[in-house]
């Protein structure tokens, strides 16, 4: 899931607002979008589809060509057990879901190309201190979930760190120490709500359900900095990314994502001996 300055989404279909990581984002897609929209549009900056730009207040001018993308294509499949046999719902039918069997292309357009509600801006780091001991204490809670930790120079794009279902964790060493320990907490978000399980509903596109997981990580994210003790100026970054997110987020589903946040953040700091932890 990585970090941006607008509404972008390489790895997925249509645009979306900054992501703060990305599972899945050393995937092969993502690398080929990077590179398709660099070939159509070097001067790119902030690319998301048309409607997402109506949902943000925001017009595609016209005669504006769009830039072409991959997008996961989907079909319904029926569910089966272990043995092949079908699953079924409580009404005795079998039960339905969306599997990515390939890929098609979508369109999406960068800001440039569009005029309207200004886009929000967004504080790009944090500089107070975090508490001593609390970065070590997010690599332990992530390494106590089976995944590995590094810090590393080269990212995709403009990414701050992401995880990858092959258990990694991996962060801009770049960063200061306070972004470090956010984009940490960010993806033990990922990582406790199960999202690394739902890979294939990960995307902005009809029936992706990625803005609702992207509020649920950061949300928890913040709400761990500020139990251990970060500073409310985490919250500068954390308000204007959950809000951006939740326009790509079904109203219920963001309701869903409160209940869920406050279950898994009571549970990581029940498990884990933090060293600044708070009630909350």
């Amino acid at each position: 899931m990585p970090d941006d300055a607008g509404p972008r989404d390489y790895a997925a279909s249509l645009g979306s607002p900054p992501p703060e990581s990305c599972i899945g984002c050393n995937s092969p897609a993502f690398f080929t979008n990077q590179l398709l929209i660099a070939a159509q549009r070097p001067d790119a900056t902030q690319v998301a589809g048309y409607r997402k730009w109506e949902e943000m207040g925001r017009q595609v001018m016209k005669g504006e060509k769009g830039i072409a993308i991959l997008a996961p294509r989907k079909v319904r499949v029926t569910v089966t057990d272990a043995a092949g046999n079908p699953v079924r719902d409580e009404k005795g039918k079998p039960k339905k879901e969306l599997k990515v069997v390939g890929f098609t292309t979508a369109t999406v357009f960068d800001v440039s190309q569009t005029d309207g509600d200004p886009l929000p801006e967004l504080k790009d780091d944090l500089t107070a201190e975090p508490p001593a001991g609390y970065i070590e204490d997010l690599e332990k809670a992530i390494t106590g979930r089976g995944f590995t930790v590094s810090y590393e120079a080269d990212l995709p794009g403009s990414a701050r760190g992401y995880s990858s279902p092959e258990g990694k964790v991996v962060v801009r060493e770049s960063l200061s120490p306070a972004m470090r320990a956010k984009v940490l907490a960010h993806e033990l978000g990922h990582i406790a709500a199960g999202h690394l399980d739902e890979l294939e509903e990960y995307h902005t596109g009809h029936g992706g359900q990625r803005g609702r997981m992207e509020v649920e990580a950061e949300s928890i994210a913040y709400t761990l900095c500020r139990a251990n003790g970060m500073s409310t100026e985490v919250g500068d970054i954390s308000g204007t990314y959950v809000a951006g997110w939740a326009t790509a987020a079904e109203p219920d589903a963001v309701k869903a994502a409160a209940q869920k946040v406050s279950k898994t953040v009571a549970t990581l700091l029940g498990e884990g001996d933090w060293t600044n932890a708070e009630s909350i």
